[in-house]
């Protein structure tokens, strides 16, 4: 008979021990998906609204890609142009929509550009860049 209780008692704690388990499991995922990784791109609103920014253009990781650094914010934009593109080192403004559909470029917000004009800023591979007064 104490046997049989022991046995029962044991049975108990291991069934609390992975429900205990579980909940901490599910808590930790949470939290996890919960957090925004380092470095992610700006979020960027879901619909077709115009996206502006101004920086330096810098060459993408991957071939062909141009990224822009936003003076204001430090925020990375995927920029996708179509005819002219801006030179890698150029300091721009640019006006467009948020991008529909994945890119090989893997870095920043995609943003379709509808217009980008060149501004008088000071751009440099190692600082952030500076608006000219």
């Amino acid at each position: 008979m104490i046997n049989g209780a022991i046995l029962c008692l044991t049975e108990v704690s291991v069934r609390i021990q992975t429900c205990v388990l579980s909940m901490l499991l599910a808590a930790a995922t949470a939290v996890a998906v919960a957090q925004k990784p380092v470095g992610a791109p700006p979020e960027v609103p879901k619909d077709d609204a115009e996206i502006s920014a101004s920086g330096c253009v810098e060459a993408g990781v991957e071939a062909s890609c141009l990224i822009l650094r936003s003076a204001k914010d430090d925020k990375i934009y995927n920029l996708l142009v179509k005819g002219e593109k801006p030179a890698a080192g150029a300091a721009i403004s640019f006006h467009g929509t948020r991008h529909d559909g994945p890119t090989i470029c893997m870095q920043g917000a995609a943003v379709d550009v509808s217009k980008w004009t060149p501004i008088k800023m000071r751009c440099s591979k190692t600082a952030t860049p500076k608006l000219k007064k």
